[in-house]
């Protein structure tokens, strides 16, 4: 889960200074599972924090109020792949979905 992910690692996003010391970071993250927690945190963080986003909230998928679950359909009990919804300040919602791939370790570096 990803709030057993921030608590054991609090530190994890401590001194990067690119995107590239993020992917390799967590590329060393023992589980599959570890490493895509640790992608949806900092997903979550980036969208939260970044005007550019010009996002009002945004909430990873367990913390989705169940209204708008409903809303967007999101409520089946099967995956369907969206890690979290984001409100954007002029009130349109959209749906996201956190992924790193494997071979984005090779990806050109993103500096500031």
């Amino acid at each position: 889960m990803v709030q057993d992910f921030v608590r054991t690692s609090q530190h994890q996003f401590d001194d990067l200074k690119k995107f590239s010391d993020l992917e390799k970071r967590i590329s060393k993250l023992p589980t599959e599972k570890e490493r895509g927690d640790a992608f949806e945190v900092f997903a979550e963080a980036y969208l939260a924090t970044q005007t550019i986003m010009q996002a009002r909230k945004v909430w990873s998928f367990n913390n989705i109020p169940p209204s708008y679950k409903r809303k967007f359909r999101l409520d089946t009990k099967k995956d369907m792949g969206v890690d979290g919804l984001l409100q954007a300040q002029v009130m349109n919602f959209t749906e996201f979905i956190d992924k790193q791939e494997e071979d984005e370790a090779d990806s050109p570096d993103e500096s500031e």
